[in-house]
This record gives structure tokens, sequence and C-alpha cells, in this order.
């Protein structure tokens, strides 16, 4: 062997050697942190549900839920549009079990599960279509009101979905959710 042979200095990939599989290793750390601050929150976020069969009385955030009554509606007598069906669900809120520190809004939902995921339809009529069903019902909810009183929750929705579930929910209750049968 030369001396010019034994003199070279390695290669910059010998002279590393150690520290690329650190930072290789280092790398996946970091990844696999980031991934999971971010992915268990969600989990933690995702609806628990209840379910209250109609006519029972659940205790929700210190008020007490009813479903008093579900009703669905085609043709002319509320006007609905062909394919579409009007869902009109009663509900009993008695707030004067919560807390006094102060009002929290809630709200109705029809959720219709899908192989992709869950179809919603908030409470109100006809979600911007401007179609008017002509009843006179209390559309909102307020925790902070009293006495007890009945919230009307209506929904227009295509006929496929006359099978949805009504969800109820609160800001203040999050993930927690009633599913009202």
């Amino acid at each position: 062997m030369s001396g010019a042979a034994q003199n070279a200095e390695p290669g910059w990939i010998r002279r590393h050697r150690w520290s690329l599989p650190s930072a290789a290793v280092l790398l996946v750390i970091a990844v696999v942190v980031a991934l999971s601050a971010g992915f268990f929150p969600a989990l933690g976020d995702q609806p628990r549900i209840t379910d209250v069969a109609a006519g029972s009385t659940a205790h929700y955030g210190g008020a007490t839920i009813r479903l008093v009554s579900r009703h669905e509606y085609t043709g002319s007598r509320y006007d609905v549009p062909d394919g579409a069906v009007l869902v009109v669900a009663t509900i009993a809120i008695d707030p004067r079990g919560r807390p006094a520190k102060g009002g929290s809004l809630c709200d109705a939902q029809l959720v219709q599960p899908t192989a992709a995921g869950e179809r919603t339809w908030s409470s109100g009529y006809g979600g911007g279509t401007g179609y008017r069903a002509g009843l006179d019902a209390q559309l909102n909810c307020d925790f902070g009101r009293a006495p007890a009183y009945r919230m009307t929750a209506l929904f227009l929705v295509p006929e496929s979905a006359r099978d949805a579930q009504l969800r109820f929910s609160a800001p203040d209750q999050d993930p927690q959710v009633l599913r009202l049968r």
C-alpha cells in the first residue's frame, strides 16, 4: 500500500455513518409526534351519543329534554316540493335544572349516516331554499330561557333522508349529543 492511499481521508458518508441514522430516527420521531398531537385530540372530539326513546326524558347539561313528537309531511298540506319531506319535531325543554351560569344556545339536526360519512340538515325553513311551511313554531333553543318551553325543529329534506336521526346538542356540552328516536 502506498502512503498516499493510507493518508486519504475517508468519504463523507463514512465520516457521518453514525449521525445519518440518528437524524433518520429523529425525523421519524418528529413525524409521529406531530401526527399524534393532532390525531389524539380529534378522537376526543368525536360525538358521544346518548340514545333517548320517544317520550323518554334525558338530562342534558342540567336541562331536561324530551322528544314530544316527530311527524313527516309531503304534498300540498304544507306545500312541500315533489321529492321532499317536511320533518317536524317537537322537543320539550325544561332548563330549570341548569346552573345559573347563563344561557347556551342548543341545536337540533337531522343526521343520515352514509358510506362517506354523514349528511346533516340544521333546523330551519328549508336551508336557504326559500321554502316556508306556514307553521308558527319556536325555531331556536336557548338553555338560558325560562320557564319550560317547546321547540319545533323543521327540516325540509329529500325523501331519501326520511329515516334520518334527530340529534340534539349544545356547544357547552360538546362532544356529548342526544339522539332522539
